[in-house]
């Protein structure tokens, strides 16, 4: 091309209107590139295993823990508050007699959380409600045994006992010039087989469980948090998730199902519009470890130093109507734009 020829084609004008054809592919693609770096709440269904689970239900969820059929060879209260049996119950404080009330009765000294009760004989957990936001910590111990910490709300519980059982308690009781001691009180009580009692235990309280049945959770339970946190011996904070982890992308069917192995640190977060549920909870086949399925929409997901939300532009693309709406939008915009500096050129030549 002659220079003149080439100069002539380089005007201004025409540089405008190259820019114009140019411009909306710049537009266009650097979006895009944005979109594939911007991670958004994915919805995914995770199977994994845990040591350790803490959770509270979403913020308009009310939920149960078990539904009564949890049977326990033996349990362990720490924390314990209050403490409600029949009036024609056998019960002694220290080896003496003591009349017995339906109504809860403050057990003394309750302000210590040493205050304690042992069950080693059988029965039944009744349902466990789960309030709103309550905030609830679980850990298998081995042997299906399990703890079980309400963080920041009491808990009552209805204890169902089969056939004659005894049942025996220490409390911290304590005065400003006392000096810590647990033997204090020792309460014995005799109950009579399937009469229920009631326990109160205090927020921070821990509840041990020797399982005889292993399932948990009866329905679905929408969390407004998820975490699996635990701590090494020297105090470094860790993932408390085991063995592999089973991820898949539900709104993606043509993707393959991931297998990832426990990753050292992890971040879990739920949606709050659309909030992950715990639709599966219950103890391994060992009676070591949690096994949990986790459904729903994830606003954070990082497991070990990879995220594994799914980034806008693959959410776009997977919606053909989004996608042709998109194109439109930004292809209209661009030359829009385009249209206008031109015209302003017009205007002043």
């Amino acid at each position: 091309m002659p220079k003149n020829a080439l100069v002539g084609w380089l005007s201004r004008k025409n540089r405008i209107v190259l820019a114009w054809i140019v411009v909306p592919s710049v537009v266009f693609g650097s979006i895009a590139l944005v979109l594939a770096f911007w991670p958004i709440s994915t919805q995914v269904a995770i199977q994994a295993q845990a040591q350790s689970v803490q959770f509270s239900p979403a913020a308009d969820a009310t939920s149960m823990l078990w539904n009564g059929a949890l049977k326990f060879a033996a349990l362990d209260i720490q924390g314990l508050q209050k403490l409600g049996v029949p009036g024609d119950w056998s019960l002694s404080e220290n080896s003496q007699p003591v009349s017995a009330t339906s109504e809860m009765r403050n057990w003394l000294g309750a302000e210590s959380p040493l205050a304690e009760l042992h069950i080693t004989t059988a029965g039944w957990l009744s349902e466990v409600k789960l309030a709103p936001e309550t905030e609830l910590r679980l850990e298998a111990i081995g042997n299906r045994q399990f703890t079980l910490r309400w963080l920041d709300k009491p808990q009552t519980l209805l204890i169902v006992p089969i056939g004659q059982s005894q049942i025996q308690g220490h409390h911290l009781h304590r005065t400003a010039l006392d000096k810590p001691r647990l033997d204090d009180l020792n309460l014995q009580l005799n109950s009579p087989p399937s009469q229920p009692f009631e326990l109160g235990v205090k927020a921070g309280g821990t509840l041990t469980v020797r399982a005889e049945t292993v399932l948990l959770l009866p329905h679905a339970l929408p969390v407004g948090q998820l975490a699996f946190k635990e701590q090494t011996r020297d105090g470094a904070a860790v993932c408390s998730l085991r063995g592999e982890l089973k991820l898949r992308y539900p709104d993606f069917p043509e993707r393959k199902e991931l297998t990832l192995p426990a990753p050292s640190n992890c971040e879990i977060q739920s949606d709050r519009d659309n909030p992950l549920q715990l639709s599966g909870l219950h103890l391994n086949e060992k009676g070591d470890g949690w096994m949990l399925t986790i459904t729903g929409s994830a606003a954070e997901l990082k497991l070990g130093r990879d995220d594994y939300r799914i980034n806008a532009l693959e959410a776009l693309w997977a919606n053909d109507l989004a996608k042709i709406i998109f194109a439109i939008v930004v292809w209209v915009a661009s030359l829009a734009l385009g249209a206008y500096k031109l015209h302003k050129e017009e205007s002043k030549s």
